[in-house]
């Protein structure tokens, strides 16, 4: 996680629990902002250590435990009746996004589970909605960076290592890499089609530029790799 990427606030998401070791390198690098859980997110949150200021869903998959234990903090629970039209994620990013004021805003989940939510959350974390928000989800150990139209994001790896450019909602056009093996230079990406598929970084810094739509960035390894650089960075003599 770039300087620049430091989140203002910090979503855990239900359904099954996040690499350990990556939810434990994000809650240190989210240590100074907020924290917003979204139903069984709380207990994953609680587990490393962290308590939510605020938990939001319909609450049929959370602990009682863990439910007990956000009240005995004094963290604010939004309920909402189990036959909603949003997932507690959505719900979760559209008070995160109030809360982090235009700061980034950081998912922490699993890239297990149910296929379908895993689609859902992709196509959610992609939504026009989002645009003004530099939005980063590390489902398991990859790293998630919806790119909207007009805009430029960096991406950071290793020679050799993969990267997926991914259009969503549609065709996404005039996009523009930088330092991939594959370069696009006023592209058209389609849904349709994989020719976005398994890039490679050819420097340790690329970039995405996107002219009309979404393209979904996904570097496969990212919070592994940044989790065990700063350990190597912690352990060097």
């Amino acid at each position: 996680m770039e300087r620049s990427e430091q989140p203002a606030v910090t979503i855990f998401t239900g359904g099954p629990a996040p690499d350990p070791v990556v939810g434990a390198w994000v809650v240190t690098a989210a240590a100074a902002g907020v924290v917003v859980a979204a139903d069984e997110g709380a207990d994953h949150a609680l587990a490393l250590g962290v308590v939510p200021e605020v938990s939001v869903g319909d609450f049929d998959s959370v602990s009682p435990d863990g439910l007990a234990a956000l009240e005995a903090h004094g963290t604010q629970i939004i309920r909402h009746p189990p036959d909603k039209e949003a997932t507690d994620l959505e719900l979760a990013l559209a008070i995160a996004v109030r809360l982090a004021q235009g700061g980034p805003v950081v998912v922490v989940g699993s890239a297990a589970g149910r296929l379908d939510h895993l689609a859902a959350q992709m196509s959610l974390l992609a939504s026009p909605e989002w645009a003004p928000v530099l939005l980063t989800a590390y489902l398991g150990s990859a790293a998630l960076r919806p790119i909207h139209a007009g805009s430029t994001r960096a991406l950071h790896g290793v020679p050799g290592g993969l990267v997926t450019l991914l259009p969503v909602g549609g065709s996404a056009g005039g996009v523009t890499t930088t330092g991939l093996r594959f370069g696009l230079d006023g592209s058209e990406l389609i849904p349709w089609s994989t020719r976005g598929v398994s890039n490679e970084f050819v420097a340790p810094v690329a970039s995405v530029t996107v002219g009309a739509g979404v393209v979904m960035a996904i570097v496969p390894d990212e919070a592994h790799r940044f989790v065990d650089d700063t350990h190597e960075h912690q352990e060097a003599p």
